[in-house]
């Protein structure tokens, strides 16, 4: 398995199962800066698209929140908003004060091929 250095992540990251090198996917290093942007941003926080963001915080702050329930939200809402991706899967890793990690795996169709098990690790500061 070969990884690709990501620089807003600042680790390897764990890149795909088939021979492709990640770096030569088309759009991948946007793709994962777009997830990236949407689990740090809250709806209404972007005045342009006050429809954009996942609202994390308020899943997480949620007193009856379930696990399930938020993992299922932000797959369906990453799926929803960037176009090109495909069985968006979201996994949440680990959750301390100073921390939130989470695991993205998806397909990605860049016009011409579809790439699949893709995997990038998304970390938020709360």
């Amino acid at each position: 398995m070969q990884s690709k250095d990501f620089s807003i992540l600042f680790e390897k990251i764990p890149a795909t199962t088939e021979k492709t090198d990640i770096a030569m996917v088309t759009g991948y290093n946007s793709v994962v800066q777009k997830i990236n942007h949407l689990f740090n941003t809250n709806k209404g926080e972007m005045v342009s698209d006050r429809y954009f963001g996942s609202d994390l915080f308020v899943y997480l702050f949620d007193p009856v929140g379930e696990k399930s329930v938020l993992e299922a939200n932000l797959g369906n809402y990453i799926q929803s908003s960037i176009s090109g991706l495909l069985k968006v899967v979201v996994t949440l890793i680990s959750y301390t004060e100073t921390l939130i990690r989470f695991k993205v795996s998806f397909s990605y169709f860049d016009g011409l091929k579809i790439y699949d098990n893709v995997t990038c690790f998304i970390e938020v500061i709360p």
